[in-house]
């Protein structure tokens, strides 16, 4: 098409970039199903990963608007997200976090890892290109069964990652702000919570999942309490130290001390 109407079609690409629109019949996919295994339980519908291929219109808009969005970014990154960052990686990431403890003053460090229960599947859009990029998206799959979908970033598409690190970037500049070092990897969220005493870094557990409640209600995406974990990488370990209680708008959660944790691949 490009070599037949090129005018056209940048005139056409050039107008959905000015208007901030993403046309609804180019986010049209076609969902291709995977089961994630490891143990998954293939009777939920969590245990699979709904994969988003779309046409090529789509990925080409896709391409410029994550091109331009890279460029009005640059140099206004939060410097610690590590994922879908040119010239940033995993080591990077582990490396920034080990200095961070070694150089802690503190008596106690904790490392808090939270789970984001579907991070990619249930965040919701804040700005009109994202929510023109979200909104109205449907799929089908080999049953032929159609979905509409509206919110989310479609698993597989170009857009999705730079869309989710400008959501998570709010978060990491608000919890570095506050004197909490806060690293991550895509969805992999690391905070260091640091006191003189187990009892002020399990203090500090509720004030940090307090801002990150804040931020998750914006988005839509939800925290896995269950699953989120608490480990301490400095300062000595209590067998009485079970789990710390949180609460959310006064229900009561648990986060659960635990004295091995697996971060990016690596055994802590």
């Amino acid at each position: 098409m490009w070599y037949a109407i090129p005018c056209f079609v940048k005139v056409l690409l050039d107008a959905c970039l000015q208007r901030g629109v993403f046309p609804d019949e180019w986010k049209i996919a076609r969902i291709v199903v995977l089961y994630k295994g490891n143990g998954k339980d293939p009777s939920k519908a969590r245990s699979y990963r709904p994969i988003s291929l779309l046409n090529g219109m789509s990925k080409v808009l896709e391409i410029l608007m994550v091109g331009r969005l890279n460029t009005i970014m640059s140099g206004l990154w939060c410097e610690k997200q590590y994922g879908f960052r040119k010239g940033k990686s995993t080591e990077d990431l582990l490396t920034d976090l080990v200095g961070m403890v070694r150089s802690s003053r503190s008596t106690y460090v904790a490392a808090l890892l939270v789970d984001f229960k579907g991070a990619f599947d249930f965040l919701r859009a804040s700005s009109a290109i994202e929510g023109s990029f979200v909104a109205n998206r449907g799929g089908a799959g080999d049953l032929k069964c159609w979905r509409d979908l509206q919110r989310g970033c479609p698993q597989g598409s170009i857009g999705g990652p730079i869309l989710w690190n400008l959501a998570l970037d709010e978060l990491l500049r608000r919890l570095n702000d506050l004197g909490i070092p806060t690293v991550a990897y895509a969805d992999d969220t690391t905070c260091l919570i640091q006191g003189d005493s187990r009892a002020r870094v399990e203090a500090g557990v509720g004030s940090v999942l307090g801002e990150i409640y804040k931020w998750s209600d914006k988005y839509g995406v939800d925290v896995s309490e269950e699953k989120t974990q608490l480990i301490l990488l400095k300062g000595a370990y209590s067998v009485k130290s079970r789990s710390v209680r949180v609460d959310r708008g006064g229900t009561p959660k648990w986060v659960a001390y635990t004295t091995e944790a697996k971060l990016l691949g690596c055994i802590i």
